[in-house]
């Protein structure tokens, strides 16, 4: 098995930097949104038009998959990959200086490139699941996860870059002439240009790391047929046919059919739910708790995913019964969640400290076992080569684009949900969790 062999150490930074990549631009947009709804001419509408087009994304990755399979001239991959990295690494440049122009069209002002840009960051993101995943499956497994741990750790550097910007967590001010609350929020250290700047380094930096993963000999010997190779050659046995294409030893058993097909259903509805509802509804299922256990619970989760594809490390082999365990316990999770959605703005336990806790823990713990559950089916899928984790991929995209519909005509087409503004909630004027770090750092 691969993962007893001594890894490469330089090949696992190449490939969480190059994992990075995926979903930067899109995650950046949106977190910049606070900023940029203040000059657009869409206002608040805008993120709704982003969530539209991070989905039409999927357009590329449908195509894709439809020409790998209907067409007998095929592309190597590789080369698809820089045409899909010099996409996002262009949307960024032009995005940093052109995210406030704005176009007449039909006498009213719209902010035509933003959208543009942001299709091309959906591009990205999308067609990654369907390209950058098949190509690491070319990689002993062990890297693998390290490009997940990757994919994982670009929600927490962009989110730290926004919290370093200013964009975050809004502060309650206390009129105590009216006795009305209000809600402030500071002035950001730098502007959104600066941002886009950063994401742009950040893609050119993910680039750079694929040239190399692609190019150099010290990365080829990594491939899971080059260590085949050598194995067969050193034990003197076999009959050395594996491809550079081939994502695993012959050696290692396959999936049945019933449990590819049923891993691929977990992986669609768990897609569906991490990429898709839930987030709509993160919002609506923290925010009646307050504003601190609604940002603590967004910042743990971007901490809890790499955290999780790191410790599948050190873990044992990926095993379909415990994907099972781990998918019924995230099941428990979701009920939970939606249960506090649907029920705000008086969810259960949100007059108590309790209620905040249980919501951070029950959103951190989801999005680690999501994580895990991921990490561990696509490994899985691995062993059944190259086409399996293309068609992992396309599902993840499926379950993401059917999760973010849905999400959104429940949101914006019934009445089932009630918002709770900053500043509204029982917590944001007794914060429980601002308490208890005020007591636990308190000198005696």
């Amino acid at each position: 098995m691969d993962t007893n062999r001594k890894r490469n150490y330089f090949v696992d930074f190449l490939a969480i930097s190059f994992g990075v990549s995926a979903w930067a631009g899109i995650t950046g947009t949106l977190l910049q949104m606070p900023q940029i709804v203040q000059t657009a001419p869409e206002g608040w509408n805008l993120p709704s038009y982003i969530v539209i087009l991070t989905q039409s994304g999927n357009i590329a990755s449908l195509v894709y998959i439809i020409y790998e399979k209907w067409s007998s001239v095929k592309f190597d991959d590789a080369n698809l990959i820089y045409l899909t990295l010099g996409i996002g690494c262009l949307a960024a440049i032009l995005m940093a200086f052109f995210y406030r122009t704005t176009i007449n069209i039909g006498g009213e002002e719209r902010s035509i490139p933003l959208l543009i840009f942001t299709g091309m960051f959906a591009i990205v993101g999308c067609v990654s699941s369907v390209l950058f995943m098949p190509f690491m499956g070319r990689f002993r497994g062990i890297y693998l996860v390290t490009y997940m741990f990757g994919q994982g750790l670009n929600g927490l550097l962009t989110s730290t870059l926004s919290l370093m910007q200013g964009v975050g967590m809004p502060v309650c001010v206390k009129n105590n002439i009216t006795n009305e609350t209000t809600v402030q929020y500071s002035e950001p250290l730098f502007e959104p240009k600066i941002y886009f700047l950063c994401i742009f380094a950040l893609l050119v930096m993910s680039s750079l790391a694929f040239v190399l993963l692609n190019t150099m000999n010290t990365c080829n010997k990594e491939y899971a047929s080059a260590v085949e190779k050598k194995d067969t050659h050193d034990s003197g046995t076999g009959n050395g046919q594996a491809s550079g294409y081939q994502a695993i030893s012959t050696s290692e058993s396959t999936l049945s059919s019933s449990n590819f097909y049923y891993l691929m259903i977990v992986l669609g509805v768990i897609s569906s739910l991490t990429n898709g509802i839930l987030p709509g509804l993160q919002s609506y299922s923290c925010m009646p708790y307050g504003s601190s256990a609604y940002h603590l619970s967004t910042t743990f989760s971007s901490i809890a995913n790499p955290l999780a594809c790191l410790f599948s490390l050190y873990t044992s082999r990926p095993a379909v019964h415990r994907i099972t365990v781990m998918f019924i316990i995230t099941a428990i999770f979701s009920v939970y969640i939606v249960i506090t959605a649907v029920e705000s703005p008086t969810p259960p336990f949100h007059t108590l400290a309790i209620g905040s806790y249980l919501i951070i823990i029950v959103w951190t713990m989801f999005t680690a076992l999501t994580s895990l559950i991921k990490l561990e089916v696509l490994q899985l899928f691995r062993r059944n080569g190259h086409n399996a984790l293309k068609w992992a991929g396309a599902f993840i995209q499926f379950g993401s684009c059917i999760g973010a519909v849905f999400a959104f005509a429940l949101v914006n087409k019934t009445n089932i949900f009630t918002a709770v503004k900053p500043c509204q909630s029982h917590d944001d004027n007794y914060d429980v969790i601002q308490l208890w770090i005020a007591n636990t750092t308190a000198i005696p």
